[in-house]
């Protein structure tokens, strides 16, 4: 297989990583990905295609932990 570039070896569109990660058990709809990827500014687009790389796959996982705001220090 020819190498195309670093990013399109290895980002992905919002809906093949949907379905990766409900093979694991993950659900996570190809829309609420591309809305999250959008927010965090964890994608790329290349004309109307969005591709996420894993990297930004784990900034937007990151961006959904909950906020300790309600322990006491």
């Amino acid at each position: 297989m020819t190498s195309l570039t670093p990013i399109l070896d290895r980002a992905k569109t919002p809906e093949a990583w949907s379905a990766l990660l409900a093979e694991n058990g993950i659900v996570l709809s190809p829309r609420t990905l591309r809305e999250l990827a959008h927010r965090w500014g964890a994608c790329h687009k290349v004309g109307r295609v969005m591709l996420i790389t894993p990297e930004q796959l784990d900034l937007i996982i990151e961006s959904q932990k909950k906020c300790p705001s309600n322990l006491r220090v």
